[in-house]
Parts: C-alpha cells; structure tokens; sequence
C-alpha cells in the first residue's frame, strides 16, 4: 500500500487521529526542531452518543512530543470549545496528551521508562532535552496515579517496617514494605509513634488484620506498631539486626582488649566475616589470635553460634531450646559486652522465638535499604524529603501509574 508524503507524516507525528488533522509542518534547521500545527475537522464534539456544537476556538497551546530523528517536535492547536447540556462552556480534550499537561503522553512512556534504566531525573532530562522540572513532573504524576489505583481489596501477609537514613544526624524515614515481594508499600518522614501510626494506617483495618507476620527490629516505635496496628499477626525480629547487636558487642570487646593487646590492632574487621569469606591473610591472624583465646574471640564464637541457628523451626518448642541452649552459653561466658546483649533479647524474648519458629526477617527490606542508598547517591541527595518519598516509590513501590493512553 502507497501512502503520500501527507498521511506518512500524519501517522508518524500524530497516531491518535481522532479527527485532527494535519495544517502544517515548519521545520527550523537552525534550532533542529520541528512545529506541527494540528487542526480539528469535525463540526460536532462527540462524548458517547451525545454532540454538541463547537462554540469557538481558545488560544493556541503547544506540547512536547517524541523527537523525530535529531529534531525536537512540538505539537500546537487552538483548542475548540462546545457548549454542553447545562449550557457550560468546556474545552475538548485531546487524544494525546492529558488535559493540563503540555506533554504528549507517548513522550511521558519514553521519559518513564528512560527513568527506570538511568535512575536519575538529570540524565534522564539531558537524554531527552528536557528540563528537570518536566522530568520530574512525569515521576511525581506516575506515582500520584499509582497509588490512586492501589486498592482496599489488595492484601499483604508479611510486611516488613524497616527506617532509612535520609541525611547525616537523626534524619529518617519509616518504610513499610512487603517482605516476600520487597514492594515497597508506602514511606513516611519520622521514625516516631506518630510517624509509625500514619505509615500502618496507610493499609485500611481489614488489610492489617489479613497480615500473618510484622517484622521489625528493636525500636520501640516500631515495636509499639507492630502490637498496636496488627494484633492478628505474629510479632518477628528481624535477624539480620540481632546479629548486628552481637558484632556491635563483639567490636566493643576488641576494643577493650586492644589497650592491653597489641596483637588486636587493626583487626576489627576479621571479627564481622565468616571464616568462609576472610582472605588468607585475614585467616592467618584470626587462627593465631583465637589459639590464644582472648575475650574477643569467644564473643566472635557465641555471634557465630547465633548466626548458625536455624531459623524456620517445626515447632516453638524447638526453637525455645536452641534459643535457651545459646543464652545459657553466652551467659555462661561472662563477657559483660555479650551478657548486656542477651539482656536486651530477653526483653523481647517471644518476637526472637516467633522470628526461630517462622523464618521471617528483613532481608528484602535491607535490601530495599541498598537500593535507596543507591538512588540517593545517584541523586546525589534528595534536600527536599517529598521528592526522595517520590522516588522511592517510583522505583520500588511497583505501581502501574501509566495514563491509560500509555498502557
């Protein structure tokens, strides 16, 4: 089938037709941009099986489309008005861009999914000739529909609340994410009760009473959601921080040791890795210092006893038996730095019990934590907190924010 030069470039420029058409093409070598100046040939408007009358034209709008090779495209039109049946006087919508955008929706899809390869607003607006703005226009409008569309009907059954550094000092966010899928479900300012209170009602009251398992570390703000905003669901303690208070202690017994030994210098890192990942020279001083068995190196023996316990127990009388068996044996070692931390887990005995029994943890979230980091030092800092919120959620909240012109 032959096509004239005409309809080539009115099913290149414009795919959505819908009775406009095209009125000219300027092309401006100088600026390498191209102008498409659109009009509408229809008499009537048509909204389902009602017309009206055009009423009269308003002033001239132009938007941003898809380049066309090495040239910048730019839509223009005088928008015709009708008259509807309350004798109100409306704007007619067009079929490529949404009504108070001045982008064309196929320029937000490209936008978008540059974003999801790049993972920065700046390269992102350089890539495509945008302005930051426009760029972050696009994400801000995706994640606003996004969560518009989530629904009450969706149900979460292991949900993680995990915070996240925002600046240097006591700058943070809570994050509630799912734990099986690592979908991050909403992010708020604040690591406070209050905070934790507006992140857990973000879910209504039949969505957390669906949850099995509420995962978190030993904050109390977040302990005090957990109990408080799903009382259905069993309370866990992520392992991933238990054995994080464990290395703290074990690092606070070097450090004690080190005044007096002299052979602990410069060893903190030997004793937070696995015999399995240390190099061989980092092994070499490690088995000369344990043949020693200096404090230190007993507390690295009850962290790695810890971290051997298999989680996900057959039953709670199991787990309470291992969990005994390994207190009595830290207890029994004496070390005040590893007696202080089996103090702070008998204070929150049963989420550690249900953690053995159930397996649950927050290995997604902190893994969700690398990938903000990552975001935030692509952005090289987010200043303004919203912003950062929007981001996250952009790239881990897996939303279907696409106008529907762009599905």
């Amino acid at each position: 089938m032959e096509y004239d030069i005409r309809t080539i470039l009115e099913k290149i420029i414009l795919p959505i037709q819908d009775g406009w058409k095209l009125s000219k093409l300027d092309i401006s070598e100088e600026k390498l941009e191209v102008h498409v100046y659109l009009y509408y040939e229809p008499k009537k408007y048509k909204i389902g099986d009602l017309e009206y009358d055009l009423y009269d034209d308003r002033a001239e709008r132009k938007w941003r489309h898809l380049d066309l090779w090495q040239y910048k495209t730019f839509i223009y039109c005088n928008l015709p008005r009708y008259k509807d049946s309350n004798n109100k006087v409306k704007t007619i919508d067009v079929p490529w861009a949404e009504p108070y955008e001045r982008m064309t929706w196929l320029l937000e899809k490209k936008t978008l999914d540059t974003l999801q390869c790049t993972k920065s607003q700046s390269k992102t607006a350089r890539l495509l000739g945008l302005s930051f703005d426009q760029v972050h226009r696009v994400m801000h409008n995706f994640v606003e529909r996004g969560m518009s569309k989530r629904s009450a009907d969706d149900r979460y059954y292991y949900l993680s609340i995990d915070e996240k550094s925002v600046s240097r000092g006591h700058d943070y966010f809570s994050i509630l994410s799912e734990e099986s899928t690592g979908v991050v479900i909403d992010v708020v300012e604040g690591r406070t009760k209050e905070s934790v209170d507006k992140l857990c009602n973000k879910l209504t009251k039949d969505q957390r009473d669906e949850v099995k398992t509420i995962c978190t570390d030993m904050w109390d703000a977040f302990i005090y959601g957990a109990k408080t905003h799903f009382e259905k669901a069993i309370h866990c303690h992520d392992n991933f921080h238990l054995v994080g208070y464990l290395n703290k202690a074990v690092d606070k017994v070097r450090r004690r040791e080190v005044r007096e030994v002299e052979e602990l210098k410069k060893t903190k890192y030997i004793w937070l890795k696995d015999i399995s990942n240390m190099t061989e020279k980092q092994r070499i001083i490690f088995e000369s210092i344990d043949k020693v068995n200096y404090e230190v190196s007993k507390a690295w023996r009850i962290k790695e006893n810890f971290r051997d316990i298999q989680f996900r127990q057959k039953t709670k009388e199991n787990a309470f038996l291992i969990l005994a068996n390994w207190r009595r044996s830290a207890l029994y070692s004496k070390i005040p730095e590893i007696v202080e931390v089996v103090k702070m887990f008998d204070r929150h005995f049963q989420g550690i019990l249900n953690a053995i029994v159930t397996g649950s943890n927050n290995a997604r979230a902190e893994r969700i934590n690398g990938a903000i980091e990552e975001l935030k030092r692509i952005g090289r800092g987010y200043r303004n907190k919203q912003n950062f919120r929007t981001a996250i959620l952009f790239f881990h909240g897996d939303l279907n924010g696409f106008s529907h012109k762009t599905q």
